[in-house]
């Protein structure tokens, strides 16, 4: 059987129709959990980051520095970044040497981009009440590993349902065409001039048998005609 005899069957097309449908849905679908997971992750790093540095404030100015550096050391999975600056920008402790620039100082949290941290980073700067500016901020490794699994789930998914929808519509289509090439062999004979072919009617009462009863009808008449007019 020739492949395009395959495709231009009505069950393998609506078939693959029907499957680009659905793996269209679970990408949406897929695309709306991430939405939405990666907005909470957002706002419970947002609850980090302003928690962290109001811990730190804890205490005054004096032992600023060395919180920052205790802070940096007991980070064991080097999510955390701290950084302490004068009021002039000069670095004082932490991780972070120098200020992420575009980034408000208004002690809110923000999404930054740098090139050290994943894409959806957040972080805050804030002056202290002694002018210091305070800097913390939190690696999005949790929302990096979520988009890969997003991504790698739409990858394996849209093979599987291009997989099986090929073989799914192979499989749909197989029986019609048996039933066109029966059909086409009964008009064969038909075209011979074998008055009593008559082409195949199954029970599923379809759109095929509804062409073969009126082809068969019409072959009735055109019997009944030419018996009319040898007589």
């Amino acid at each position: 059987m020739r492949p395009r005899e395959l495709w231009r069957t009505t069950p393998f097309r609506l078939t693959l129709m029907n499957g680009a449908v659905f793996a269209l849905a679970v990408m949406a679908l897929l695309g709306l959990i991430y939405q939405q997971t990666a907005g909470y992750l957002a706002r419970q790093v947002d609850q980090i980051v302003v928690s962290e540095a109001r811990n730190l404030q804890v205490g005054g100015a004096e032992r600023l520095p060395e919180r920052v550096t205790q802070a940096v050391a007991t980070d064991s999975r080097h999510v955390e970044y701290y950084g302490l600056f004068s009021s002039d920008g000069i670095w004082i402790s932490g991780n972070v040497r120098s200020l992420p620039a575009h980034l408000p100082i208004d002690g809110a949290p923000h999404e930054i981009h740098v090139p050290s941290l994943q894409p959806g980073s957040r972080a805050l700067v804030e002056r202290m009440p002694w002018g210091e500016l305070l800097f913390v901020g939190h690696d999005a490794l949790v929302l990096t590993g979520l988009r890969a699994i997003i991504v790698n789930a739409l990858a394996l998914s849209g093979g599987l349902i291009l997989v099986l929808g090929l073989a799914a519509a192979a499989a749909l289509s197989l029986r019609p065409l048996q039933r066109i090439d029966n059909l086409r062999a009964a008009s064969r004979a038909a075209l011979k001039g074998e008055l009593g072919v008559r082409l195949p009617v199954s029970r599923r009462r379809d759109e095929i048998d509804m062409l073969a009863g009126v082809a068969n009808a019409m072959m009735d008449e055109s019997e009944r005609l030419l018996w009319e007019v040898k007589s």
